[in-house]
């Protein structure tokens, strides 16, 4: 069973690795070094999203509590798209595509990460207090 404690660190790491992307993009870093920031952000969002998506929501949206049924859908509706458009997004951008529109990828990258800011902050403040409050992950690591 995976841990709130997980779950935050995660959201952390993911975090980090965001905002390490979005200045690579601002101060104008070659293609090869932002898209090797996307890579290494995909690679801890991807197994990320897929877990809360499949395991996490699914629990909640099955429970008994009515609260944590509405809570859940909740949260389905308003971030179903994020995980598909992350994926598009991480493959889309390539050295050579980097290169040829910044302007694009700049305002892709902002949106992405500002719904990705959302989910992240209803996740940790609402969604995983209830999950762990229901049982569905625990606090610590066992």
């Amino acid at each position: 069973m995976i841990s709130f404690e997980q779950l935050l660190a995660e959201h952390r790491d993911a975090a980090t690795h965001a905002a390490a992307l979005e200045r690579a993009v601002r101060i104008a870093q070659p293609g090869t070094v932002i898209a090797a920031a996307i890579a290494a952000l995909d690679h801890r969002l991807a197994p990320h999203l897929e877990t809360e998506d499949q395991l996490i929501y699914p629990l909640l949206l099955e429970s008994r509590d009515e609260g944590e049924r509405i809570a859940a859908s909740h949260a389905i509706e308003a971030w179903s798209a994020l995980a598909a458009d992350w994926t598009g997004f991480a493959a889309r951008w390539t050295p050579s595509a980097i290169e040829a529109d910044r302007p694009t990828l700049a305002a892709e990258l902002a949106t992405l990460l500002a719904a990705l800011a959302g989910r992240i902050k209803a996740e940790n403040d609402v969604l995983y207090p209830i999950a762990l409050r229901g049982a569905h992950i625990r606090l610590r690591a066992a």
